[in-house]
């Protein structure tokens, strides 16, 4: 038999106190993404182990799909954005209009390590870290600071930020998610949908925007009348824009070494931008929470779907876990 479910908010309308409070929650939640964001780009300015070089990739010899280059930049954009972007790890009740959550996820987010978009051709490395020929490593490790505040209306707004270990590559988001059905019926799961943005900063080569849509799905259950138990599950897709600044191939492979044009005969050169139309991934996530008191903690797993037919192995796993205050 399911125990007694308990609520962790109210959903009471706002009144004019909550709405001063929520103002300045807002001021307190655009502050902390600030500092967070000058911390993290205040990094001194030199490569790390973790920093990719695109120079690794080889040359394109045209802008087309079917160019090896390119599909390696395209494999190796996704295979990053799905790292790099902060996962999910909610379920769909939200907040409350009273509600405030810091939360802090470290996430180990697989990639294919094996592959040449990750080892690099050509004697070139992808990672500053590498040397020619060696492995890329197994996973990439991703703590994330993660900020939400409840609104009237069943809706949760929050902003994060993301920092690639060993690297200075961070990525920064908002999110927003509103609760179609929130519990209101006994043995009727809560259904949420959920649009977040997010935008990679400190790669010299390379730049990803991206949009998320999700479906959330979960059920909470109490546990002796203390601790509260919520599965969840979530399914959506996401749509990455990726851009190349200009890359100088200086001194690996110019015949004339004062040539520094671009185009064929010249050093610099510059792959194609990956347009959200062309460029859709999709992730399927699960996983529980578990709230005590205004601590809890979760573990989402989420697989990373890259649809492209050049690609021998398409899902990327990931791994998070988070532990946050609900104040």
């Amino acid at each position: 038999m399911k125990s007694t479910r308990f609520s962790t908010h109210s959903k009471s309308a706002c009144t004019p106190a909550e709405g001063d409070e929520l103002s300045n929650m807002m001021r307190w939640l655009t502050l902390m993404l600030v500092a967070v964001s000058t911390v993290l780009l205040a990094t001194p300015a030199r490569a790390n182990d973790n920093d990719i070089r695109l120079l690794g990739l080889g040359r394109p010899e045209s802008n087309a799909v079917s160019d090896a280059a390119v599909q390696r930049y395209r494999a190796l954009s996704a295979e990053l954005a799905l790292a790099m972007t902060p996962k999910a790890t909610q379920p769909a009740e939200t907040l409350g209009p009273s509600g405030f959550e810091y939360g802090f996820v470290l996430g180990v987010n697989n990639i294919h390590e094996e592959e040449e978009y990750w080892t690099g051709v050509d004697g070139v490395p992808i990672f500053e870290a590498a040397a020619a020929g060696d492995s890329a490593p197994g996973a990439l490790v991703v703590p994330t600071l993660h900020i939400r505040k409840g609104l009237p209306m069943s809706i949760d707004v929050g902003v994060s930020a993301a920092y690639l270990m060993s690297s200075r590559m961070f990525m920064v988001g908002a999110e927003a998610k509103v609760a179609l059905h929130e519990s209101y019926l006994d043995g009727v799961p809560a259904v949420a949908l959920r649009v977040a943005v997010n935008r990679l900063l400190g790669a010299q080569e390379l730049d990803i925007f991206n949009t998320e849509f999700d479906l959330i799905v979960s059920e909470a259950f109490g546990i002796g009348g203390v601790l509260q138990l919520t599965p969840y599950v979530g399914f959506g897709p996401m749509f990455s824009q990726v851009s190349s600044e200009v890359i100088d191939e200086t001194p690996f492979a110019v015949v004339d070494s004062v040539d520094q044009r671009g185009g064929a005969s010249g050093s610099l050169y510059a792959f194609p931008t990956l347009e959200w139309s062309d460029n859709r991934l999709w992730r399927l996530f699960a996983g529980a929470r578990i709230v005590a008191a205004s601590v809890h903690v979760s573990y989402t797993l989420d697989l990373g779907i890259v649809p492209y037919d050049f690609v021998e192995r398409s899902v990327v796993a990931s791994h998070s876990f988070k532990i946050g205050l609900d104040v």
